[in-house]
């Protein structure tokens, strides 16, 4: 009877584990979601080119995740967190940074152009192995790159 219990348990959880893989595909259509990425380039103050051009190289590795529709990772010094909702290749962000002490001035420099690279409504673009966000108007924002 115990045996029973115990098989009967088992399968249950592989189906639960397959079936949320399974879901977690269906629900992250650009492959954003559930992976940690290395923010590579983001925009900075000022840039007026359109293309990833305009972008610049993170001074520091800076890092995001996208897991149920929530984020995490860190700009440079802190922690960055917030919400974001996803809907086919379009992404809203709503973030912010968290210090736990002294930031020197560059690198609070890069936290405050991070965050404001990543506030609003952002188009993914899928390029062999990295994502790029893309604002409203089509202005490159945010590289990133997979760890």
């Amino acid at each position: 009877m115990l045996k029973d219990v115990l098989i009967c348990l088992g399968i249950t959880c592989a189906f639960m584990i397959v079936s949320s893989t399974l879901a977690l595909d269906k629900a992250s259509p650009q492959g954003i979601e559930n992976r940690r990425w290395r923010i590579a380039k983001y925009r900075g103050a000022g840039s007026q080119k359109s293309d990833e051009q305009g972008l610049i190289d993170a001074a520091k590795t800076a890092e995001i995740t996208f897991a149920m529709g929530r984020i995490h990772g860190s700009p440079t010094c802190g922690t960055l967190v917030g919400t974001y909702r996803l809907s086919g290749v379009q992404l809203t962000i709503q973030a912010d940074f968290i210090l736990n002490g002294f930031c020197p001035p560059e690198e609070l420099a890069q936290n405050q152009l991070i965050l404001t690279a990543f506030k609003g409504d952002l188009r993914i673009e899928k390029k062999d192995d990295h994502i790029l966000l893309r604002d409203t108007s089509g202005k490159a924002r945010v590289l990133l790159v997979p760890y």
